[in-house]
């Protein structure tokens, strides 16, 4: 009798355990006050809900006189609404809210925090007040379904500390706000954290998704590297990308979500990045599997009684001057336009698999040290793959391309599969990742990729091109030759294609 007792405790004990290692929706003690952790697949939940997440960092319109180093002005209505961002991350504490933008401007705008709660770096944990009752303020509040995302902290150091701050942070806002995305953020180039590191926060913490900053375009030292971009940007990416696929309980079987930041200033006026260079920060983060961007920052000439100073660091308005769009903002809204066309796709996909494919030894920035080379036995449909270039600077080259496989995500993993027409769809995307600072325009750098698929793949299927414009599947034609099909495209330097086998 005593022997069957030990044996149900430690059976309890043992599945009790794993319901806490894996992602199930339970609650924990720690103290007096309830850990919650996620619900099951809530990072496809709520990208599903949100939509793809294209955000920019957004100062205040009231000097905060306690900082005032910080940001602070308000945006031309009309600039906001040329640029096409979804949302807004507010970043000036101690309250990351601009009442005026969100409430009164763009009542239908997304917006979400960076530094939360309250404008700083992690130092400490909720206090019982925070945990009972939260720490949104009653105008948030009056916001609250359109709050995205909360990232709490800011690039802080990793310590056994700050994860369990995180974690407390966490716990109390999907008390109190389940619907909204949260993560901590590091800086890349390698990684502020390395990958233990991040796995253990992601075991402990369980944020709903993994985001980092890194801007791959800047004068280093006295010299400006105009090649650092695609192989360094995929390093990043692969690295978050492949913890955020381990999922909570390192198994694969629950993935979470993951982006990055994108580089929107000039360094003091020093380096002017091309169109290829902007444009591969959204080809890769899609290209494998991100669903998040934010735009760092929404750089305007402080308001100081109503005179405007200018700044040299403004890509978006010239001179950070309100009215005046530049280049960086054409560019930035087609983009941004472009990705929320494809985006209702992109949140109801998971990525499966990404490849690397080298250019010519001229072009080539290099294979990315946790990227595999391209070949046709890796799952991704492709035969043949092959590009060249087709503009004068570049003919008879190569550059690199970068080659990403997605799968639906099923309906008992919060998917949406009847978004679909077919569920045995296949859906893969093509970067064409050849920038470089020489030439203005991503057009100036196209390469036509040539690829083919075994015929018998295509018996009753084709291959469709997801429209950048609408967001609709359209057919393209193929050649059939032997026992395969071939297919071209034309892809801008830095950009990408997205193709559905069906």
């Amino acid at each position: 009798m005593i022997h069957n007792v030990k044996l149900c405790w430690l059976l309890c004990f043992l599945l009790s355990y794993s319901c806490e290692e894996n992602n199930v929706s339970q609650s924990i003690t720690v103290g007096e006050n309830e850990i919650v952790g996620p619900g099951p697949f809530n990072s496809n939940r709520l990208f599903i809900k949100h939509g793809l997440q294209l955000l920019c960092w957004v100062g205040n319109e009231n000097l905060d006189v306690e900082r005032v180093d910080v940001a602070y002005y308000k945006i031309n209505n009309n600039d906001w609404k040329l640029s096409r961002f979804k949302g807004a991350t507010f970043f000036v504490g101690p309250t990351l809210f601009n009442k005026e933008f969100i409430l009164n401007d763009f009542p239908e705008t997304q917006w979400s925090m960076a530094k939360a709660p309250y404008g700083k770096h992690l130092t400490g944990g909720p206090i019982d007040y925070e945990f009972k009752n939260g720490f949104l303020q009653e105008e948030q509040l009056m916001a609250l379904s359109r709050l995205t995302s909360l990232c709490i902290g800011d690039e802080e150091d990793y310590t056994p500390d700050l994860v369990k701050w995180t974690r407390d942070w966490f716990s109390v806002s999907r008390k109190h706000y389940p619907d909204v995305l949260l993560h901590n953020n590091q800086f890349g180039y390698g990684g502020q954290w390395n990958v233990e590191q991040l796995r253990g926060y992601v075991r402990t913490a369980k944020p709903d998704l993994l985001t980092y900053d890194a801007y791959y375009f800047l004068p280093i030292g006295e010299k400006i590297d105009y090649y650092r971009g695609a192989k360094a940007m995929a390093e990043d990416l692969m690295m978050y990308r492949n913890v955020a696929l381990e999922g909570y309980d390192g198994t694969g079987t629950a993935p979470i979500a993951f982006g990055q930041y994108t580089q929107g200033y000039k360094q003091d006026g020093a380096y002017e990045i091309s169109e290829s260079e902007l444009r591969l920060y959204y080809s890769l983060t899609w290209t494998f599997g991100g669903k998040w961007l934010n735009w760092f920052r929404w750089l305007q000439g402080n308001n100081d009684n109503g005179i405007t100073t200018p700044t040299s660091w403004a890509m978006l308005l010239k001179d950070g001057i309100p009215g005046q769009p530049t280049k960086y903002m054409d560019w930035t809204a087609q983009a941004n336009k472009e990705s929320l066309a494809i985006g209702e796709h992109l949140v109801r996909l998971q990525t499966t698999n990404v490849s690397f494919k080298g250019g010519s030894e001229e072009l080539t920035n290099g294979k990315p040290k946790n990227v595999n080379h391209w070949n046709p036995d890796n799952g991704q449909l492709l035969e043949t793959l092959e590009a060249t270039c087709n503009k004068r600077d570049f003919i008879g080259k190569s550059g690199d391309l970068y080659i990403g496989s997605f799968e639906i995500i099923p309906d008992h993993k919060n998917g949406d599969p009847n978004f679909f027409d077919s569920s045995e769809a296949e859906y893969f995307m093509i970067t064409n990742a050849l920038t470089t600072n020489h030439n203005e325009f991503s057009a100036e750098l196209s390469q036509i990729v040539r690829f083919s698929i075994k015929k018998n793949l295509t018996t009753g299927k084709g291959i469709y091109i997801v429209n950048r414009v609408n967001g609709f599947e359209n057919k393209i034609k193929g050649e059939p030759l032997g026992d395969r099909v071939y297919f071209e495209i034309e892809i801008n330097g830095g950009d990408y294609a997205f193709f559905v086998l069906k």
